[in-house]
């Protein structure tokens, strides 16, 4: 199954905790944001109003190693190649600032 992984994320919504105060008001929900041969080395951040921002490294083939971002911004999971000039993306990381723009 190695040629067909899903990249899935796992999300803590810590909002919702800080919010309520109590561990029952955490959300977890397990969602498929992209079908790569490999998918990796993930960074996740999350906006005040709990949607996710991913950074990741996909695994593509021998030759296509590239950065990807995956955002639900807009309710539905969008991803972008970033960059895919050769091997890149491996250790990335992702950071919002205090609008919500996302940072690769």
């Amino acid at each position: 199954m190695k040629d067909r992984i899903i990249l899935s994320a796992i999300f803590v919504i810590i909002v919702n905790l800080l919010a309520a105060g109590n561990a029952g008001a955490v959300t977890w929900t397990t969602a498929t944001v992209d079908y790569v041969g490999e998918g990796g080395h993930t960074s996740i951040a999350l906006d005040s109003d709990g949607k996710a921002y991913i950074s990741y490294y996909a695994y593509i083939s021998n030759t296509s190693r590239d950065l990807m971002y995956a955002t639900k911004a807009s309710g539905s999971w969008v991803t972008t190649t970033v960059d895919s000039s050769g091997d890149v993306g491996m250790y990335t990381s992702i950071a919002l600032d205090s609008s919500g723009k996302a940072y690769i």
